[in-house]
């Protein structure tokens, strides 16, 4: 088996289309998600971001899952868990080498109150801006 290298391009390629996709699919569940949708949102929140990175991770995983599901579109949601499957190796080296619990934990709560608010635009902009500021941080990372 060969495992390819960590590149800036494949990074940037990946979350060009994430960029795309999951702000789309933020605005489209604060439209589309259930009650019992924004609970299991609301209840990943309590979920501590202090754990080991590949635990870490899965938490982060589950919650941006949660929320993209919410949009009721199975193909988006398809397409968005192909993605994070691609950026998985990408994010956990940022959680192993360098924690951003508060931060990514700051920004879920306000998404999640903007999904609550069921405030499409405001869903969406929270939702770029922290992926943009996640994939920043795994640029540094992997350059450096």
């Amino acid at each position: 088996m060969t495992v390819t290298p960590l590149t800036t391009t494949e990074l940037e390629n990946l979350y060009a289309v994430r960029l795309q996709l999951e702000p789309w699919a933020a605005g489209l569940a604060t439209e589309r998600a259930t009650n019992e949708d924004l609970l299991q949102v609301t209840q990943l929140l309590a979920e501590t971001y202090h754990a080991v990175a590949s635990e870490a991770l899965r938490r982060d995983r589950a919650f941006h899952r949660a929320v993209y599901s919410a949009a009721k579109n199975e193909v988006l949601t398809k397409s968005l868990g192909q993605l994070w499957m691609q950026t998985d190796r990408y994010r956990f080296i940022l959680l192993r080498d360098h924690r951003d619990d508060q931060a990514a934990a700051a920004e879920h709560v306000e998404i999640v109150a903007a999904l609550q608010k069921r405030d499409s635009k405001l869903a969406s902009s929270l939702t770029r801006n922290h992926i943009e500021r996640v994939l920043a941080l795994i640029t540094k990372v992997i350059s450096d």
